[in-house]
């Protein structure tokens, strides 16, 4: 959250005259400009493209190269703490130990 400030003001002039200008008229001026909208959309899609990217790179490339789809994942946390389940495969057909539950 220390970036919104600091982007928000990045588009603003320098105001050199800040004495001599009248007050801001509450009904006309804007609080926030186009650039403060565009900055904070461009922050959140930049944030969720990160997101996404690290849960295909983690789920699809780690996970499926080592038997865990990302189908096979929802699922898989109620199963592997289940006490009843002591044979537990992944994706490829191979055993997954809980050592926990044994």
């Amino acid at each position: 959250m220390k970036q919104v400030p600091a982007i928000s003001l990045a588009y603003e002039a320098a105001k050199f005259d800040t004495m001599k200008r009248r007050p801001c008229n509450a009904q006309i001026d804007k609080l926030v400009n186009d650039n403060g909208f565009t900055d904070f959309h461009v922050l959140w899609s930049n944030r969720y493209d990160a997101s996404f990217s690290w849960f295909l790179h983690l789920f699809c490339d780690y996970g499926a190269e080592n038997g865990l789809w990302p189908k096979y994942l929802f699922d898989l946390l109620k199963r592997w703490d289940s006490k009843a389940i002591n044979d537990l495969l992944d994706s490829f057909g191979h055993g997954l130990m809980n050592i926990e539950n044994n």
